[in-house]
């Protein structure tokens, strides 16, 4: 029987509160910004995560699955024998991540590329990327998943920034709203146009911590919809049940969507589970409440008909023009975002992307964000 857990935020990836205020405060003043960009216009709508590889190796907490993809990423794990050949295999996800971006056209800034894997950074320099240098010396968590940095609102004018990893000392930045909270850490929210969902404890939905910010953007004209969190196992090294706890990044069970009907859709994991710990809700019953909480919103909830061949194959990234970027591997969710957006929308990567949500606990949704410009550009 698996053992119940609540997980903290890792030590290891949280950054000094005054870190990133030292150096806005020093591009405030005119001087040379050293770690952000020029305050000059910047067309890079997008962010993808620094090409680092050495993650940690059937070891850690990190490790972990939703409950009903046990059995998928189990076979994934056992066929990963050594570390090399993870590393191997999440340099071909990368790389085949980063073909898709320039593919759709997407511009795009890569996280301390000079500081990556030193061919795959030559590569994309190559492709003309450009970096976003950020102040650490050494490479954490939020800088290979940026998605956790913060949320930008292009509707509201708005970053939520993750107020666990760094803060800004400004309220606004050239008439753009700075709001630190938790949910941004963007693994929580689920954002399309002017309609966001927002992960919640399943016990606690009625007595949400910052509810003082959900009013804040509901008065913004955002329309905000509570997702409860799914249940998650963790992995022994040997791939074992180890724990289940809820996580709180819900961009690992669905993906928000803008369908060609001009409405909003919630793609969902077909074996997405809630409930509480000790008594968790069926699949069937963690979806109706789902569906019942998009219904405030007019969010349509869509399930696709069989279990997920692909770890988290419902990380999904949706870009501004309506096309949609997934993993390859997963026939049952294309089709199903096909319906949604239009197949000629629809872009997948050349390999699946296995290894990022086996052993970085991330889907694509994980590693790519809005370029959040009013903080990188509007400084100066």
């Amino acid at each position: 029987m698996p053992k119940i857990k609540e997980i903290p935020l890792p030590q290891d990836i949280k950054v000094c509160a005054d870190e990133l205020g030292t150096v806005a405060e020093i591009t405030q003043t005119g001087k040379s910004a050293h770690y952000f960009l020029p305050s000059s216009k910047d067309d890079h709508s997008y962010l993808l995560g620094v090409p680092y590889f050495d993650l940690n190796y059937k070891k850690d907490l990190r490790q972990f699955i939703p409950v009903g993809q046990y059995k998928t990423a189990l076979q994934v794990f056992r066929q990963t024998r050594a570390k090399p050949a993870m590393v191997g295999a999440l340099k071909l996800e990368y790389r085949a991540i980063a073909r898709a971006l320039l593919k759709l056209g997407v511009t795009l800034r890569i996280v301390d590329l000079e500081r990556g894997h030193k061919n795959m950074g030559r590569w994309l320099r190559q492709k003309g990327c450009l970096s976003l240098e950020l102040p650490y010396e050494q490479i954490i968590h939020w800088q290979i998943f940026p998605r956790d940095m913060c949320v930008y609102i292009k509707e509201a004018n708005t970053v939520l920034v993750h107020s666990n990893l760094f803060r800004v000392p400004f309220r606004r930045l050239k008439g753009c709203q700075i709001i630190h909270t938790l949910w941004g850490e963007g693994g929580r929210v689920l954002l399309s146009g002017d309609h966001m969902l927002l992960g919640c404890c399943p016990e606690a939905r009625n007595r949400v911590k910052d509810s003082k910010i959900i009013s804040r953007l509901r008065d913004m004209g955002m329309k905000v919809g509570l997702i409860p969190h799914a249940l998650f196992y963790g992995l022994s090294p040997r791939g074992a049940k180890s724990f289940v706890f809820h996580h709180s990044h819900i961009d690992l069970s669905g993906s928000l969507l803008r369908g060609k009907d001009g409405g909003f859709h919630l793609v969902l994991d077909s074996s997405y589970r809630t409930g509480p710990l000790a008594e968790p809700l069926s699949e069937r019953t963690s979806i109706d409440l789902v569906r019942k909480n998009c219904e405030e919103i007019e969010v349509e909830v869509h399930v696709p008909r069989k279990r997920l061949s692909v770890p988290l194959a419902t990380a999904m990234v949706q870009f501004e023009d309506g096309r949609v970027l997934m993993t390859s591997g997963d026939d049952e969710v294309l089709t199903t975002a096909a319906d949604i957006v239009g197949p000629e929308n629809m872009e997948m990567t050349n390999v699946p992307i296995v290894q990022y949500p086996i052993f970085g606990g991330a889907g694509l949704h994980c590693l790519i964000t809005e370029n959040p410009v009013p903080i990188v550009s509007g400084l100066g």
